[in-house]
């Protein structure tokens, strides 16, 4: 959760800080979310897979914040977060336009 995360529950309340959290976290692959971050250059759905990524990206650190919340174990929200990277790279079909990748 880093170390903001209880002082930002704290001023603005769980969920907020959950998704301003999710928000920084998904911008912050910015750098790299068109070339590992996805199974296609997205060339013309750049922004569109972009935005997707972000919501995706905050709905998960909503549901680690929730997971860490309510059991303060940092041990269990790090093995959700390698879980949904893991599962992103085993279900993922291995053959999607961008347009597709987007949806």
């Amino acid at each position: 959760m880093g170390f903001a995360f209880p002082k930002m529950c704290q001023s603005r309340g769980p969920l907020v800080a959950s998704v301003l959290l999710g928000i920084l976290w998904g911008a912050s692959h910015l750098p790299v979310v068109d070339c590992l971050g996805a199974a296609t250059p997205q060339g013309a759905f750049w922004l569109p897979f972009f935005l997707a990524f972000i919501s995706a990206m905050t709905a998960m650190r909503v549901l680690i914040a929730f997971l860490y919340g309510n059991t303060n174990s940092v041990l269990l929200a790090q093995l959700m977060h390698a879980s949904s990277t893991g599962a992103l790279v085993v279900f993922s079909p291995p053959a999607v336009s961008a347009k597709q990748e987007v949806v």
